[in-house]
């Protein structure tokens, strides 16, 4: 352990209250000894200050070289594991992934075509405390998440408000309006959640066809007798008759969409975690 300087520091202090109290009755040789004595002192608090730091910063190196990881609370990693539904459509265009809000699920979809193909999907989500207490789900309250498409300028994905999403149609912006021209809803009955997205496709996707939606009001999820399925009927006639359907999976229920589209929508599969 160093020599506290504290005792070098006190001296100085004293000695030069004593320069500033006498110097007018001291002759010159004496003020030139005592200012060469004080200069002593002043290196030797110096080298002192320096051997503090020098103490103080070895320290703090060994302290971080005694750092384990396990000292530290390590923030979990969120699950990576993502269960969707089967593929359908082809793989042209780019790839996006767009999921509802939290706390929010599925309840239905909006879809646009050109009339040969579908030019836009998007699905429609709600609060899940709705759903899960059998009420229905305003317009207010609804999120839309939507593949992106062309109106003769690129038109990027949404995730928005449904209010903001349909005033957006109106924008002067062609490249901001993120509802396409001729767009269909069509939505759950109150207490059930969408699981299953019937189509028409090939290389892209021709048309949409319809929607099933499954109980899920008070009582939790029902019976297969408590599953009816809609039309959407979005689209021309080509193609084949695919599914994806969250009703395979472990996950009953769609809460979000994986799609592949540039001026069309090629393809998609239903993201069904919950």
């Amino acid at each position: 352990m160093r020599t506290p300087i504290s005792a070098p520091i006190t001296l100085l202090s004293f000695t030069l209250l004593g320069l500033s109290s006498g110097c007018d009755a001291m002759d010159p040789a004496e003020l030139e000894a005592i200012e060469g004595e004080s200069e002593g002192l002043e290196e030797i608090v110096d080298e002192a200050l320096d051997e503090d730091l020098e103490e103080a910063l070895d320290d703090a190196l060994d302290d971080a070289g005694d750092f384990d990881p396990e000292d530290v609370e390590m923030i979990p990693e969120p699950d990576p594991q993502e269960v969707y539904a089967g593929w359908v459509g082809g793989f042209g265009g780019t790839q996006y992934t767009r999921h509802c809000p939290n706390g929010m699920t599925a309840i239905g979809v909006t879809a646009a075509s050109n009339g040969q193909y579908v030019r836009q999907l998007g699905l429609v989500c709600g609060p899940e405390y709705l759903v899960e207490g059998g009420f229905g789900v305003g317009v207010a309250a609804q999120e839309v998440i939507s593949t992106g498409y062309h109106n003769g300028w690129p038109v990027a994905p949404a995730d928005q408000p449904r209010a903001t999403f349909d005033a957006s149609a109106f924008n002067p912006v062609p490249w901001l309006r993120y509802k396409a021209p001729g767009t269909v809803y069509r939505l759950c009955d109150a207490g059930y959640r969408l699981n299953k997205i019937d189509v028409r496709s090939g290389a892209l996707i021709d048309r949409v066809q319809s929607i099933t939606c499954w109980w899920d009001g008070p009582g939790g999820q029902g019976p297969r007798g408590l599953v009816y399925s809609t039309g959407v009927n979005v689209g021309g006639f080509g193609g084949t008759l695919r599914s994806s359907s969250c009703q395979t999976t472990s996950e009953k229920f769609a809460n979000g969409l994986q799609f592949r589209s540039g001026w069309l929508l090629d393809g998609f599969r239903i993201d069904c975690n919950e």
